[in-house]
């Protein structure tokens, strides 16, 4: 078996029972077939290949986990580039460390606030961002603020909805008018795509919320002035379906009251409001249970 492990300077390559160090700025990399070649590029002479040259198969390789060979190149090279500008010998890049995913850069030690690190692939549900409780982390820049990693991509609006900016700026693009952004049809090479904000419900108090999946993705309301109880949505929800429920009361605690439709996963479903702080329930449609499962609850700190 082997393993290929992306280090701060470096990669260290474990296989056949060696274990070997490359500086990521003197690594280099050939796909043959189903095998990965990796040598040390350090020579100056130019007549030999380095101080090392491995020939792993695919079919040994434990870590990283990918799918085949392209996809285990394509993540080496990740290293590599991040690192050290291509694994050419260029000028140091500002990442203090690289992780194939986020699961794997919460395993990284050693950090230091401000450190910079660079995810190669994105992680979990992409509509629900880690930052509202969801499992969603995407790929690109993190940094370190003393205790966690962030992302500034991790924001609910950007992975929620097609907000007002980018719609506008979706508009200029296309030379669109205002009354198109309700929705839009882009044809292009015989393609077709629907581009559609989401559509919200909006109340400011109500005693019962009856969500409307058939005609809105969001239900919110704005100024809660009594107990509320949560019934079934209506219409013909279809698996995978998302719903977003927003709440805000008016300046005191509301008790909340759900429908046995909304099953929790992994959270538990509030009772009551927090005066004047938002509140998100995020869910998704289970077809097979014909049940809503709440996969997130976030409140406004």
């Amino acid at each position: 078996m082997a393993t290929i492990t992306n280090l701060t300077s470096g990669i260290e390559v474990t296989f056949a029972g060696a274990v070997t160090y490359i500086k990521h700025s003197n690594v280099k990399l050939l796909k043959r077939g189903t095998n990965l070649n990796i040598y040390d590029n350090s020579d100056d002479d130019g007549s030999q290949r380095g101080q090392a040259y491995i020939t792993i198969p695919y079919s040994e390789v434990t870590s990283p986990i990918t799918a085949n060979i392209n996809e285990l190149y394509t993540a080496v090279k990740g290293y590599i580039d991040v690192s050290s500008g291509g694994g050419g010998g260029g000028s140091q890049q500002p990442f203090t460390f690289t992780a194939v995913n986020y699961t794997d850069l919460l395993t990284k030690t050693g950090m230091s606030s401000g450190d910079v690190a660079y995810v190669n692939d994105a992680q979990g549900t992409q509509w629900l961002p880690g930052t509202i409780g969801g499992n969603y982390y995407p790929n690109g820049i993190y940094l370190y603020t003393g205790g966690s990693w962030t992302s500034d991509r991790n924001a609910i609006s950007y992975e929620l909805h097609l907000d007002d900016v980018r719609l506008d700026a979706l508009e200029a693009r296309l030379q669109l008018t205002d009354g198109d952004k309700g929705g839009v049809t882009v044809s292009s090479l015989g393609t077709v795509w629907d581009v559609n904000p989401p559509s919200v419900n909006s109340v400011v108090t109500a005693t019962t919320l009856t969500p409307n999946v058939d005609q809105y993705d969001q239900e919110d309301i704005t100024d809660l002035a009594s107990a509320l109880t949560i019934a079934a949505p209506t219409g013909t929800p279809s698996v995978g379906m998302k719903l977003i429920i927003r709440l805000t009361d008016n300046g005191t605690n509301r008790a909340l009251t759900w429908n046995n439709i909304y099953r929790v996963i992994g959270v538990t479903l509030p009772t009551t409001t927090t005066a004047d702080k938002i509140l998100y329930i995020g869910c998704i449609y289970d077809e097979a249970g014909s049940k809503w499962d709440v996969i997130a609850i976030k409140e406004e700190v």
